[in-house]
């Protein structure tokens, strides 16, 4: 039972990283923060309260991006061994696809040889 606990958070934790990198991955992010950088200018009186909100910001976005980056290339990797595999497995195919054709073909030119 606390095993399928543990199991259940650590897949809750996974999909949250993955989706929030995914999330700040993105150009209106960008454009939301570069709009955030410029509200000082506009209310200079509340200048403590946008660097505070800043570095929160700043505090829980690093550690979710490197977490989040982790499980998508690992991810990324599991993906290229499954490709691999399937590459692997049809040249093993091609491979014997060859044989069969390089035997046919010296059975082909015996007959001709003989005729």
């Amino acid at each position: 039972m606390l095993k399928k606990l543990a199991q259940w958070i650590a897949t809750v934790n996974d999909w949250i990283a993955i989706h929030l990198s995914l999330l700040f991955a993105t150009m209106w992010l960008t454009y939301a923060f570069f709009f955030y950088g410029f509200l000082p200018i506009i209310w200079p009186d509340k200048m403590s309260v946008f660097m505070y909100w800043s570095s929160t910001v700043q505090l829980w976005a690093l550690p979710l991006l490197g977490v989040g980056t982790k499980l998508l290339g690992r991810d990324a990797e599991k993906r290229d061994q499954e490709q691999f595999q399937m590459i692997k497995d049809e040249l093993g195919i091609i491979k014997d696809d060859h044989k069969i054709l390089v035997e046919l073909l010296k059975e082909q030119k015996n007959v001709v040889t003989r005729s």
